[in-house]
């Protein structure tokens, strides 16, 4: 940029960056499908719930499971090596209920916990359609299960954009973060191409029995610290279609209040990259750090590109709000709350583990070591 002095050219590339993300962003949103209802008869669907350290927001979604219509299910909850006191309150809810229980008591090697739960209640289903929810999710509406049973039955795997669930307004803005950056920077419209990324939100999807069989089941990726996206790789490689769903009137999941949740989310899913590329991690931690910082410098010091920027930067984040169901005015926070990825990619690759659910989870998880 011959004649442009060096400010002006440095907030031009900020600025464009953030044009971009903000591209991504309405391109991710715009692609996302909207669930239907095709008949009140179907399979019999699989309900499988694992539960860690969240028996106390089981009994709202089993309650929202117990509203479903047009739907023949069953329900199995998965006891996750929860400590005494909990998994003695978890047993007694899926009794009170009549759901069936089953209790994991060791992780086989080879194992990571959650990918082993998820596994170990498709062993003991019997239903044609295999529905996933985390214990902190809820059903939003009567026909819930159905639209997932029958996005199902079109082919492929359909996932479900949740309502995030916020009790505090910082819950809000840091759900905005994560919600702004993963709609510009790994978007819908590239997960449901032909090439791109995968990944869909492990909370809540759906996907037929005899697919689910052929693709392996969690046993594909047994150690994933991350099993939603890596099985969304391992499908998407397979030549298996990933259909992102409008989930927003579907389901909702509860986010995160604390911005170290919210960093643990960062680093968990960094995790696998830390052992297989860390010079590339280190890498885009420093260029995360670049991008999301530059716009609040550079308009602090009256830099117009960089207002500009910071504008965009703000609006990319209200468009990723919306689908989760957020007040777009949240994303007024984005600035700030969006440095939680760089700092959290710096603390992983400092400590070299974290603290996920009672479980300290290390580079040596990452190889199956667990």
């Amino acid at each position: 940029m011959a004649g442009v002095g060096l400010p002006t050219a440095y907030g031009i590339l900020i600025a464009m960056t953030w044009l971009l993300g903000l591209i991504e962003a309405f391109r991710s949103v715009g692609s996302l499908l909207s669930p239907r209802l095709h008949r009140c008869s179907g399979p019999l669907v699989s309900v499988i719930i694992p539960v860690r350290m969240h028996s106390h927001t089981l009994p709202r979604l089993l309650d929202s499971i117990r509203k479903q219509e047009c739907i023949n299910y069953e329900v199995i909850i998965i006891d996750d090596r929860n400590p005494p006191k909990e998994s003695i309150a978890i047993k007694s809810i899926a009794e009170r209920y009549g759901f069936k229980y089953l209790r994991i008591n060791e992780l086989p090697a080879g194992w990571a916990p959650k990918a082993y739960a998820l596994y170990t209640g498709y062993k003991a289903s019997k239903g044609d359609v295999l529905v996933f929810i985390d214990a902190d999710s809820i059903l939003l509406s009567p026909h819930s299960l159905a639209v997932m049973r029958d996005s199902a039955l079109r082919g492929g795997i359909a996932g479900f954009h949740p309502r995030f669930q916020c009790d505090t307004h910082l819950c809000r803005i840091l759900a905005t973060a994560l919600l702004g950056i993963a709609h510009s920077y790994s978007g819908f419209h590239k997960v449901m191409g032909d090439k791109g990324i995968a990944w869909f939100y492990g909370c809540c999807w759906s996907i037929t029995r005899n697919l689910y069989e052929l693709l392996g089941g969690h046993s594909a990726v047994s150690c994933s610290v991350v099993e939603d996206r890596d099985f969304a790789i391992h499908a998407k490689r397979s030549g298996v279609g990933i259909s992102i769903y409008r989930g927003v009137y579907t389901i909702a999941t509860q986010w995160h209040d604390t911005i170290t949740g919210t960093m643990g989310v960062v680093m968990r899913i960094a995790l696998k990259h830390l052992i297989e590329e860390p010079l590339k991690l280190i890498a885009q931690s420093i260029a995360a750090l670049i991008i999301y910082l530059s716009p609040i410098m550079l308009a602090l010091t009256g830099n117009m590109l960089g207002l500009l920027a910071l504008l965009l930067q703000i609006t990319s984040a209200a468009v990723a709000a919306r689908p989760a169901g957020i007040n777009p005015i949240y994303a007024i926070g984005y600035p700030v709350s969006s440095l939680i990825v760089p700092i959290a990619l710096v603390k992983l690759i400092l400590d070299k583990k974290i603290e996920w659910r009672g479980w300290i989870l290390t580079i040596d998880d990452v190889k199956c070591g667990l």
